[in-house]
């Protein structure tokens, strides 16, 4: 009994066929980050973020040109000794003119192709050129890629910039009923910053919003993250901030004919994080910051709104909604045209619920 067990055991080791895909380190140029840049001529520059194998040193960040980003990544291994590998990419950054001009699939279909591209990997439209920002902040950050990924993470979490990355995007892109919204990054002197979101209709950036826009924008998107603040003036010259504690968003469409309207029902609930005022056992002065508070909001609101259309961006999902419970009126119109032009109210109501740790 004991001979034939040691003696199946021996035969199933000697089938095993091993790791017969298995790619070392010690082989390959692993890509930390990437900058598509758009050249003139139709070509691109690709500005990668590669490690120098099992050396102890900094990544360094190598730029070549292609014709296409997989010609460009073609060129890119012939400056190298080893292999690139994408598999631990963690941010891809793509200037603001390349996304202008649209076809954004077109540029990252190498990530896409790729079967060991990491495409959970963050993605981001920098002001100006990729190039350049990675250049100016590689001098002195020699952790870069890991210093962007966590930046765009934690405004994630606080509901600055929108939880996206390469495989959600394009899921997002392909659908008819829904637009996208990217992080809009840049630089303040040396010092990276969030700007905000880059807004798109189909594959082209059609506009921004300001990092408070993108907030109010997430929440009509019903969006919330674990975490959303937002700054509103409770009178003249003086503001309160507000930690948004929970958000409940309903939307209904009303096609009648022709036409459609769309309405935005928010109602959050939230507690006082900064007021320098304000007596909160006192209910007359907590129903009348609630009720400043929502007039304020619903000022934002309009004001996001009325960015969205201009930019043709459906980063609401209205669409989506038509198709799935509108389908008759969808089929019957072309809502790259009708949707900068529907009527879209919101109703934002933020009800104070806690005053913050003082009592």
């Amino acid at each position: 009994m004991k001979k034939s067990y040691i003696t199946a055991i021996l035969l199933v080791v000697f089938l095993l066929t091993g790791c017969w895909d298995q790619r070392l380190l010690k082989d390959v140029r692993l890509l930390l980050g990437v900058g598509i840049d758009y050249q003139k001529g139709n070509k691109v520059i690709m500005s990668s973020v590669v490690t120098r194998n099992l050396e102890k040193k900094p990544p360094e960040l190598i730029s070549t040109t292609g014709s296409t980003p997989r010609d460009a990544r073609i060129n890119l291994q012939r400056k190298l000794i080893y292999v690139p590998d994408a598999s631990k990419n963690r941010i891809v950054m793509l200037s603001e003119a390349l996304a202008r001009k649209g076809s954004i699939l077109e540029v990252l279909d190498v990530f896409y192709r790729d079967p060991r591209s990491a495409l959970n990997a963050k993605i981001a439209i920098v002001k100006g050129k990729a190039k350049d920002f990675l250049e100016t902040q590689s001098k002195d950050n020699p952790d870069l890629t890991a210093f962007l990924d966590r930046q765009i993470v934690t405004s994630e979490a606080a509901t600055i910039v929108p939880d996206v990355d390469l495989q959600s995007i394009r899921t997002g892109i392909l659908d008819p009923g829904e637009d996208i919204m990217m992080p809009y990054m840049g630089l303040n002197k040396s010092n990276v910053e969030i700007l905000g979101g880059a807004l798109f209709h189909g594959q082209k950036l059609t506009g921004t919003l300001t990092p408070g826009e993108t907030t109010v924008a997430l929440l009509l998107a019903n969006q919330k993250n674990k975490q959303t603040t937002l700054t509103l003036p409770i009178e003249k010259g003086v503001q309160m901030t507000v930690n948004i504690l929970q958000s409940k968003r309903k939307l209904t469409i009303q096609p009648t004919g022709q036409s459609l309207k769309v309405s935005i029902d928010l109602q959050m609930n939230a507690e006082a994080i900064e007021m320098p005022f304000g007596d909160f056992s006192d209910q007359k002065t907590v129903a009348k910051f609630n009720h400043t508070l929502s007039e304020e909001i619903n000022k934002e609101a309009d004001k996001v709104i009325k960015k969205l259309q201009a930019a043709n961006c459906d980063v609401l999902g209205i669409g989506r909604q038509l198709i799935a419970h509108h389908s008759s009126y969808w089929n019957q119109i072309d809502w790259n045209k009708e949707y900068p032009k529907i009527n879209i109210t919101s109703s934002t109501t933020i009800n104070l619920t806690r005053n913050g740790i003082l009592e």
